[in-house]
Order: C-alpha cells, then structure tokens, then sequence
C-alpha cells in the first residue's frame, strides 16, 4: 500500500493520518507553543518516513490547540494532553486495525508520552528533548519571554508597558501567556508538579534523543535502566536548529533519520481490518469545519470555517500564512480570526501555501517558503478549488509576509472581489532584503523624545545596531529613489519597481478591486508605502482603497489583546464588500446562498 495522507477528526481534536499497512502504528506528539509551530515541518517529515516505512501514523492537534476545538488557556494542558493522547491511540487502532502502538514525543509532548506510555502498553517511546522538570521548564519559558521581549527590535520592544492602548501592562498578561499562547493557572499548577523521575519506564524499549550535556534526561534514562527498560540515549545534534523562531527553523533532518531507523520497520498486517476514516469535520456554534486538498496533485491544504449563518453578499476570505508559521497561525491567531468571522456571518478559507505547514515544497524552488511570487499559484488553486464548491468573487488577506503573496496574487487573480494588506513589508521581494522587522523612522524618532528609552539604549536591552543601521538604509533609500525617480523621469526611464506597484493599483481600480492597506502602530512597513504610495497610500485616491491604522504594538499582534483588533479590521473590511456588492449588479455565477449549513 502506497502511503495516502487524509485528515481526520476525533472527539475535539483534528489530525493528520499518514495510512500505512504495517502491523503497528505510531502516534507523533507535539511541543507546546511557539515549539510546536517550529517543529511542525519536523513532524511531518518524520510522518511521512515513518508511514513509508509500513507504520500507521497519526500526528494531531491537542485540544485548544491548533485546530482542534476549545482554548488551552480554559484546560488543564497536562491532563487534557495526556487524555487526548490516549484518545488518539484509541482511534488510530480502532482505524488502521494495529495492535501495537508507539509513541513517539517532542518537548513537552515527550513529556505526555512518558506519561502514558504504559496505561497505553505501548510496545516502545521515543522521547524527544524530553521536558523532565515541569518547574523548570515553566522558568526557561518565563526567561526566555523576558530576553525575546528586551531583544525584540519590533515597536513593543520599547512601548513603554503603561503606554498599551487599553491600559494593560506587559506584567499583567505575562504570567499566564508566553509569546501569544496562554496557559490556564491549571496548567501552571500541573507543569510546577511535573516530573518525570516520578515516573515508572514507559515502555520496555525507550529511545531518549537530548541535546548534549543535558543531564536531567541522561539521569532519566539511568534511572529507568536500573528499573529494568532498555534505553538508548542518543544526542539531538539538530535541537538548537529546530527549535527556534518558525520562520527560520530547520528540520533536523539527521535526527528525524535517527529515529525511525530505531522505529525500524513495521512488518505487514496478517490480515487487514482498516476502515477509511471518516471525513475530517468539527463543528461550533457558529461554524463548522472541513478540510480540502487542491491544486496540482491535490497537494495544497487548507480549512473552510462556514458561518452556520451566513452575511448575505459576504464574501469568502481566503487567509494566507505569516512568515512560515502554519495556517493556524501564530498564537492560534488563524483559527482565532476564522472562528470568530464565522459568528459574525463570514466564512474563510486558511491555506498552507508550499512549503508551509501541510503543504509540502515544490520542486526547484527557492528554501525560502515565504516572500515567493511563485506560490501565488496556490492562491490560484484556491479560488479554483472554491469554485468547485459554488463559491465565487472571494476576497484575501494576509499580513506581513502574507501580505506580500496578497498582493502579488491580487496582481495576476482577476475573480478576487478584495484584498486586505496588513503590515506589508514589501510589495515586490529584493533577495538582498533582510528577514528582521523593524519599526518605522519616525517611530523610532519619536521614542526618542522619552528618558526612560535612553536607559535602555544605554544598557542594551534592544538591538541599537539593527536599529539604527534600519533607519541610515531607509533615510538612505529614500534618498536614492527620490532622486532616481526625478533623473528617469526626466529621461523617460522610469523606476521600474515604482511604475509596477502603480501599474498595478490602477488595475485594481479598473477591476473594481476593494483595497485595505492597515498597519499596527509604527510598524516599518508604513516607511514602504510612504515611500511607494504616499503618506497614508495618499497617491492611491480612488473610492474603494482604505487606509486604516490598528491600535496594536506588535507587528506580529502576538498577544491576545492585539490579536482581538483583527477581527473588527476585517469584519469592517467585509462589510464594506458587502455594502458595494449591494450596490451593484450581483455577478452573474454568484450563489445566493453558496454556504448553507449543511
């Protein structure tokens, strides 16, 4: 049997399932937070070699997480992980028919294999940077928010925490979320009790994969020696490479080898008794949930969320990745924004374009999986696939990165009815471009005016280097372009970068295009458009082009108080769809009702 891959849904959670004929299968359990985004590609490698190597597998979302049901910061993150866990085990063997199951674990998720690995019988564990202190684990987490904050060279980095547009301070969310994923006090409690050395072995055959010197998994693995297991205690040679910031993370492709060469391979079923999953479907109040695959050898993902009530004349909103984070997005921000559209009338599509998330690269493309004109062919696919459904005119929208692909697919996409671009960077990638945001001048300028920002200058706790090498490049390039642009213009050359983002919005107001430009406060994309567009997209004068400032600190809207800005930003920009639907003929193929509840 070739392996196939098909997502699946069990009680609240969703997942992948990577169908395979061995007589044993495998269940992959993710990291916590900003881990399990930069591990993502990581585990479906390892998935897909696990299941060509005959072994069912099944990796999944726990609940609250990703795009299973519920919020983690209402749950107790160890007991719900470590029943969803079971769970899973549950349905892989009711589904695939195997007897055998093992577990295989990452951080955190090593940590819930570990715990029930045997209430489990699973027939081995692989723990990956296994987490065996609880405590110690919510102390790194606690320390290495308050670095990435101090270091961080976006405009939050130097607000001034009373200066959150609602009043909040950086103290007062901190303890309870670490970069935009929130824990309850459940889950503190449960992660301060935390500690593997309680455990008995989880299995007889352990394989333990840690970085080198870390010796809380060395003595773990002693310890479950001397209780009579056999443990292999292996290095994670690629530990620092994979678990870092989403958008650099590198699968540490000699590790993910090194594990299922000691899986081995799964000898085939006597006799088969699988059953082909049921079609992956959740269902809210307000939505319900499918997953599609399109697009060239139906290889591009995505989820619909459809309103259960849909806004009449709204149109669909395809929304795109950030960076190289997942379609969930950063923070859950992805499925945050669909779910919460969907009670208010809007249903959305959020894709993986290649190379992100579910969808795997394409051939002779550039590593770089974001800031690539060539995936708006995904786009494409998209809004093919939607027709298919009876579902035409969409709107889109990305940010950042996101934001980029946006308006490139806008420029090629004519069935598009909108498009809304937030935090663009850039409209047209120059592979000399850095990959860190930074935050406008004048931002940076104005900071410059408080007392307090001079004592952290002075004691580095922000990148003043990057910084100030961003604001010498940007004064320096408007410079250039200014003067460029007055020396073509006069010899009727013309800059061909400017003449192309121009060429390109007059299109959009020949097609009737509606058009949202927002940025957070001082973010540094708003230098870009000055300099393209005008001050505020002033250039741009037609009716259906918005301007509109978000009262966010952070590029990222990281945090769940920047997060909640989007979905009023974007319910007002589909109302406006709305409103010059209604005063216009109807296209022609548009379905009345596309969206039903089924």
């Amino acid at each position: 049997m070739e392996p196939s891959l098909q997502a699946v849904t069990f009680g609240p959670c969703f997942g992948m399932y990577h169908e395979a004929a061995g007589d044993t299968g495998i269940v992959l359990l993710a990291p916590f937070g900003v881990e399990a985004l930069a591990c993502h590609k990581s585990m479906r490698l390892l998935a897909e070699d696990c299941a060509s190597r005959g072994f069912p597998t099944l990796r999944f979302d726990f609940p609250g997480t990703g795009d299973s049901l519920g919020d983690e910061a209402t749950l107790d993150a160890i007991d719900s992980r470590c029943k969803s866990a079971l769970a899973a085990i549950d349905w892989l063997k009711a589904t695939s028919g195997v007897k055998n199951v093992i577990l295989v674990g990452l951080r955190l998720g090593a940590s819930i294999a570990a715990f029930v690995g045997k209430e489990a019988g699973a027939q081995r564990v692989v723990l990956m940077a296994p987490i065996v202190s609880g405590k110690r684990y919510v102390r790194e987490m606690r320390s290495l928010y308050r670095i990435a904050k101090a270091k961080d060279a976006s405009t939050a980095s130097l607000a001034r925490p009373e200066n959150r547009p609602d009043g909040t301070t950086e103290a007062s969310i901190a303890p309870l979320e670490f970069d935009g994923f929130r824990l309850s006090q459940m889950s503190f409690d449960a992660l301060n009790r935390m500690d593997l050395k309680s455990l008995p072995p989880p299995a007889m055959d352990i394989m333990i994969l840690a970085p080198s010197g870390q010796l809380a998994a060395e003595d773990l693995g002693q310890q479950w020696r001397t209780a009579g297991a056999r443990v292999s205690l292996q290095d994670f040679l690629g530990f620092n490479s994979l678990l870092t910031d989403p958008s650099s993370a590198d699968p540490p492709r000699a590790d993910l080898t090194q594990v299922a060469d000691w899986i081995g391979t799964a000898p085939p079923a006597g006799s088969s008794s699988s059953k082909r999953p049921e079609t992956a479907r959740l269902e809210g109040d307000a939505f319900i949930e499918t997953a599609a695959q399109f697009g060239t050898g139906n290889q591009v993902f995505g989820i619909l969320c459809r309103a259960k009530q849909m806004l009449a004349a709204a149109p669909v909103l395809i929304l795109l990745n950030t960076g190289a984070n997942p379609h969930v997005g950063w923070g859950r921000q992805t499925v945050e924004i669909a779910r919460r559209l969907a009670s208010l009338g809007i249903s959305t599509l959020r894709i993986d374009t290649s190379g992100i998330g579910e969808t795997p690269d394409l051939v002779d493309r550039p590593t770089r999986v974001f800031y690539v004109a060539d995936s708006r062919a995904d786009v494409t696919a998209a809004v093919d696939w939607l027709e298919t459904q009876g579902i035409r005119n969409p709107a889109l929208s990305g940010i950042c990165s996101g934001a980029y692909l946006a308006f490139q697919a806008a420029a090629i996409e004519p069935r598009l009815t909108a498009v809304a671009m937030i935090n663009l960077q850039k409209f047209v990638w120059d592979a000399s471009a850095r990959l860190i945001v930074y935050s406008s001048v004048n931002y940076y300028l104005s900071m410059l005016r408080q007392p307090a920002i001079w004592l952290r200058l002075l004691k580095g706790d922000v990148d003043t280097r990057g910084i100030l090498r961003t604001i010498c490049e940007r004064i320096l390039r408007v410079v250039r372009t200014r003067f460029l642009r007055a020396f073509n213009a006069a010899a009727e050359v013309g800059d061909k970068e400017h003449r192309f983002i121009l060429d390109t919005f007059a299109d959009f107001r020949r097609r009737g295009l509606r058009v949202l430009m927002a940025y957070s406060l001082g973010d540094g994309g708003i230098d870009e458009m000055k300099m393209q567009l005008g001050r505020n997209g002033s250039h741009i004068t037609y009716p259906s082009f918005k301007f509109a400032q978000v009262a966010a600190l952070d590029h990222n809207f990281t945090s769940a108080e920047d997060r909640a800005l989007l979905v009023p930003l974007l319910h007002d920009f589909i109302l406006d769809c709305v409103k010059n639907a209604e005063t216009q003929q109807p296209p022609k193929n548009q379905p009345a009702m596309a969206l039903a509840a089924e």
